[in-house]
């Protein structure tokens, strides 16, 4: 969304002696070198590193951590009698986690089946109840993915029904420990002291470099699943690093190919372009409908779409149907809560809101004003809520402080979930707002790089392309230039409400530019944002502005 901002609000780089030496060494343009530079690239060595690996070379960059159960210990559970069931969690990264378990274990000869528990009436986690149905309805071996991690009770039931656990997990456990159990085995970079890189993982990704550390199968048929590793890492918003980078650059190529009977037709669904996936179809159009199943009804819908079974077209059509319902009624809730957000309020109940779309809702208030939020709904005799912080706070920490009145809670730094008795949700709520209105975000400088628009080509978007995937902790590169008075202009559109602003044969596209020009004048540079355009068979970059920048003092 086009914003005015002030030069204050800008980090603007520019090409130095380093970003030349770089630029000269690689063979790439100044610019590129520049971004990288960005990145805390120093020298010529640092930006070859940088560049993405080979798959050959990314088994060592995870350290899952020490005391990590073995392919062996996993291997002795399997045969063509055993009967697994997997449970997972019903986002993105747990359906994901899903089909890869599902498969792998299919692929060893086993029999198997999945479960992941209703959103709705069960909630997050390895539930106790949930394990001893399952295992009453016969299992030899349970592989729990994206959960398990604090849930003894239910690994304890497992224990006492004869069942061997495998978890393959990426949350913060809690304060209490206890995840060294030996009733079950546990693979959580972030509980066995694994290195920076593993704790990026997803929970997919966890179970993917583990089968590759454990040369469980071949390469091959490893890499084909690299794109399930690609959709959770990119919908979990996970830390772009170079090996999560190399992870999902190749999973990305995967997803292009549509190995997958059900993901093509879903792609083909959304008019996404064959052969060509990029992260923002990803995180804006695939993510959203593999997420509404779980949101809006059954997570296992996704699950059947990614496995491709039996009357896989009808379920692809069921998920898309399912998003546009989410897109609606998250529009209509973040309609509800707009004004009382801008006017400082933070925590919110309603009765009539369905809790599946509300962690959506949270992120973009989120992201649109920098500010923490809670949305809550009732669910039985809870409330569930869900949690989000800007840059600069700790969701689990805010829960942890609360600890002892949920029923359940769990989560990341800047994403976190809880059920709460309803009883206790009016002086919970009061405590939260209270908390909450307090706070202050991280300021933080958007950093730009000085980047004439005349200069831009296809080639030098395909140099920035191997900078990417990009996504948290790698942005997508964003670009500065000055804005002289005398700079021709069009409109188009309806009624010309866009506005292109034209610099040699480029042209900056500010959607909606024509009332927000009028409203704030012309503005002294901008920041845009460059991105490949595929029409008819033809490629193109656009240069989409993101930011009018403004003297201080004007706004």
């Amino acid at each position: 969304m086009l914003s005015p901002l002030t030069f204050k609000d800008l980090h603007i780089w520019n090409t130095d002696d380093a970003a030349l030496s770089i630029a000269q060494s690689l063979g790439c343009s100044s610019v590129v070198a520049t971004l990288m530079r960005m990145r805390g690239v120093e020298d010529h060595l640092q930006a070859r590193d940088f560049l993405r690996p080979g798959l050959a070379d990314i088994c060592s960059a995870f350290f899952l951590g020490d005391h990590v159960p073995s392919g062996k210990d996993f291997l002795q559970h399997l045969g063509p009698e055993s009967r697994v069931v997997v449970y997972g969690d019903y986002d993105v990264d747990g359906v994901t986690a899903t089909a890869l378990a599902a498969e792998l274990c299919l692929f060893l000869g086993a029999s198997v089946r999945y479960f992941i528990p209703d959103r709705h009436r069960q909630g997050y986690g390895l539930h106790e109840d949930m394990v001893r149905r399952i295992a009453q309805a016969g299992c030899d071996f349970l592989i729990v993915v994206d959960c398990g991690t604090k849930s003894r009770e239910a690994k304890e039931a497992a224990r006492e029904a004869g069942v061997p656990v495998f978890v393959f997990d990426h949350h913060l456990p809690d304060e209490e420990g206890g995840e060294e159990d030996h009733w079950g085995h546990l693979v959580n970079p972030h509980v066995s002291g694994g290195n920076l890189a593993a704790q990026r993982l997803s929970a997919a990704g966890v179970l993917w470099v583990w089968i590759l550390q454990n040369d469980l199968v071949p390469l091959s048929w490893l890499a084909e699943r690299l794109d399930l590793v690609a959709l959770s890492t990119i919908a979990d918003c996970m830390e772009l690093g170079v090996p999560n980078r190399t992870l999902v650059h190749e999973g990305l190529q995967v997803l292009g190919r549509s190995l997958r009977p059900g993901m093509q037709i879903l792609k083909e669904s959304l008019g996404l372009n064959e052969g060509f996936v990029t992260e923002e179809d990803v995180a804006m159009r695939i993510a959203p409908c593999i997420n509404a199943a779980g949101r809006l009804d059954l997570a296992e819908i996704a699950v059947k779409v990614l496995l491709s079974e039996e009357g896989y077209p009808e379920w692809v059509d069921r998920l898309v149907s399912l998003n546009r319902q989410r897109q609606s009624v998250s529009a209509k809730i973040f309609e509800e809560v707009l004004s009382p957000v801008q006017e400082g309020k933070r925590v919110f109940l309603d009765p009539n809101w369905p809790p599946g779309v509300l962690s959506g809702v949270a992120s973009r208030i989120c992201a649109r004003f920098s500010c923490p939020v809670v949305l809550g709904a009732p669910v039985g005799p809870g409330i569930r809520g869900t949690v989000r912080f800007p840059r600069g706070g700790d969701a689990v920490e805010f829960l942890q402080k609360r600890a002892s009145l949920f029923t359940a809670w769990g989560g990341h730094p800047y994403a976190a979930g809880f059920s709460v008795p309803r009883e206790v949700w009016e002086t919970l709520a009061a405590e939260m707002e209270e908390d909450l209105r307090s706070f202050v975000p991280e300021e933080e400088k958007i950093h730009v790089c000085s980047c004439p628009p005349a200069i831009f080509s296809l080639p030098l978007w395909n140099q920035m392309t191997r900078l990417g995937p990009f996504g948290k902790g790698n942005p997508h590169p964003l670009l500065f230039c000055e804005q002289e008075p005398r700079i021709s202009k069009r409109r188009f559109g309806a009624e010309g409400k866009h506005l292109a602003f034209l610099h040699g044969d480029m042209e900056i596209i500010a959607w909606n530019g024509t009332a927000f020009f009028e409203r704030y004048g012309f503005p002294s540079g901008v920041v845009y944002r460059p991105r490949l355009n595929l029409w008819k068979g033809r490629s193109r970059v656009q240069l989409i502005l993101e930011h009018a920048i403004y003297e201080e003092g004007i706004l």
